[in-house]
């Protein structure tokens, strides 16, 4: 009798040793997230995606403390898709279905148009690293880089009210730049009843001699979209066909804030652009990354994607502070519940998430003035 006793005794604490076991495992698996990022880390945009990661290796020092305080085990695992949709679309099925990621981050446009199908089949979260506005229509998908109406119509009034009638638009030939264009900056200039001619260029071009035509200055305003690594072939030729910088004007879109680091003062010096408002408002919270960023990798000027993309990382954090009862297996359900977030403080300013997933933050008119450093508002 005693010693079944003592059995049943034993059996008891087992049970509530299994059940608390049982209970913390399951605890912290509902804790578990999983970030997979897609990435190009070796290849010709290698540039582009190496800054971004180290962006994200800040966010995780920054915010460590914070997780393992509530338990949250916050892991980011990344790919190498070297700016490929073919290597990309191999990664995201690894992701999803090996490494068993609760919300995956495409970086680029074409590489977020390759893996979107596979997050809305497999219902995994993803925040696409990309300016392409119809990649929210997958009901997974949100995407917080800039807007690229909001962005168009700025370039637009701004041109209005310098009373430009006759420009050209220069635009590469990227997924993104032609549906900025086709959808939204023509459709803007149109209404100033401003005349315009579009010239196409191949992404990565570097010979421009038979795609700028010579006769500029019959255009009173030039205008280039696509990548900043294209823009500084794109300035010379300008300046050599002897483009009156003064008398007109040249304004690009937000990729131009990357040519600082590779073109000559003389090439820029007239030129306004479009760029994140933080550049130019001295927010502390940018001043703050910005400066830890500089230190840890030895870089005088950070690359803006490096901003945008730590804040979507933000947008993650706010969701988990705001929604601890929220399961990251549902991605439909994430996308619900972070545009309910509605606006958030994120290093690039207050940024607004639509009802369809899209982000915007402020952006503004600038340019340089005498030094790459000093960059004020345009008038």
């Amino acid at each position: 009798m005693n010693r079944f006793k003592l059995f049943l005794g034993f059996l008891g604490i087992a049970l509530i040793s299994f059940t608390i076991l049982f209970n913390s495992c399951a605890k912290k698996e509902d804790n578990s997230i999983k970030v997979g990022v897609i990435l190009p880390l070796t290849g010709n945009l290698a540039f582009l995606g190496k800054p971004i990661q180290q962006a994200f290796d800040i966010f995780l020092e920054d915010n460590r403390e914070y997780f393992e305080k509530n338990n949250i085990s916050f892991n980011i695992l990344y790919g190498d898709s070297k700016g490929n949709a073919g290597e990309a679309v191999t990664l995201a099925n690894k992701l999803i279905k090996i490494d068993k990621v609760n919300i995956l981050m495409p970086f680029l446009t074409n590489v977020s148009q390759a893996v979107s199908p596979i997050s809305q089949n497999s219902n995994v979260f993803t925040m696409a690293l990309c300016t392409y506005p119809p990649i929210v229509d997958n009901p997974v998908t949100v995407k917080l880089f800039y807007d690229f109406e909001k962005e168009s119509r700025i370039i637009s009034d701004f041109i209005n009210k310098r009373g430009k009638k006759n420009i050209l638009i220069l635009k590469s030939n990227d997924a993104a730049s032609t549906y900025q264009v086709d959808k939204y900056f023509e459709k803007y200039i149109t209404q100033y009843k401003i005349k315009f001619n579009v010239i196409e260029f191949k992404l990565g071009n570097k010979d421009f001699k038979n795609i700028i035509p010579t006769n500029l200055n019959k255009y009173d305003c030039i205008t280039v979209f696509g990548f900043g690594t294209d823009f500084p072939e794109i300035f010379k030729m300008i300046h050599n066909y002897g483009f009156n910088f003064k008398e007109k004007l040249l304004i690009t879109g937000i990729g131009t804030y990357e040519i600082p680091r590779t073109t000559p003062y003389d090439l820029i010096k007239n030129v306004y652009f479009t760029a994140p408002t933080y550049i130019v408002d001295n927010k502390p919270q940018f001043e703050e990354f910005n400066q830890k960023y500089a230190q840890k990798y030895k870089i005088k000027e950070i690359p803006f994607m490096s901003v945008l993309a730590y804040d979507n990382l933000i947008a993650i954090r706010e969701l988990i502070i705001k929604n601890k009862s929220i399961v990251y297996k549902d991605g439909k359900n994430i996308k619900e519940e972070l545009i309910k977030i509605g606006v958030f403080n994120g290093i690039s300013g207050e940024i607004s998430i639509s009802n369809y997933g899209n982000g915007s933050s402020g952006i503004s008119v600038v340019k340089f003035n005498n030094s790459f450093e000093s960059i004020s508002k345009a008038n």
